[in-house]
């Protein structure tokens, strides 16, 4: 292929004063697959947030409604406090499903901080809330589950992540 004063050479190397760059230091696996598995770990919190919301709400109901027929006749004191510890864990499951729910939202978030490799502090404090919620739920159903295991290997893994994207960044210089 002849080449003209116009024509710029088919491949850089055809070039005669080519130098070759070095290859780039390779993105950050460890970041893109915490921010991978926050993203499933995130619909998993974002249903059983749902789920959460909506028992959680039908429990405080229920026990409400028990409440009013206890009112009309008498009722055994331990009757009464059975039904306001059934509307206490009713409430507290309602406010769990709405933590997880904004869990949500954090957890994508915190992924695409972490795939564009910037907030290494938010994602980490992100990464913290999904194991205090893995653990929470946990504690809440007495009951140790996979997605409870998954969720907490995300969380570790979104604070290894920013903690490798923190330190690279003091490492390599901006431009």
């Amino acid at each position: 292929m002849a080449q003209g004063p116009f024509q710029s050479p088919q491949y850089p190397s055809q070039n005669p004063g080519y130098v070759p760059l070095p290859p780039p230091s390779g993105t950050n696996a460890l970041a893109i697959t915490a921010g991978v598995l926050l993203i499933v770990v995130s619909l998993i919190d974002l249903f059983g947030g749902i789920f959460y919301a909506f028992g959680g709400a039908f429990a405080s109901q229920a026990g409400h409604a028990a409440e009013m027929a206890m009112d009309t006749g008498q009722a055994d004191p331990q009757a009464q406090s059975d039904v306001a510890a059934v509307q206490t864990t009713g409430t507290i499951w309602q406010l769990f499903g709405f933590f997880l729910v904004v869990l949500f939202a954090l957890a994508i978030t915190a992924a695409i901080m972490l795939f564009t490799a910037k907030a290494p502090m938010f994602v980490m404090a992100v990464g913290g809330l999904q194991i205090v919620a893995d653990i929470a739920s946990c504690a809440m159903l007495k009951h140790i589950g996979v997605l409870n295991f998954v969720g907490v290997i995300a969380g570790v893994l979104a604070i290894l992540g920013a903690l490798s994207i923190s330190k690279r960044a003091q490492v390599v210089p901006a431009m």
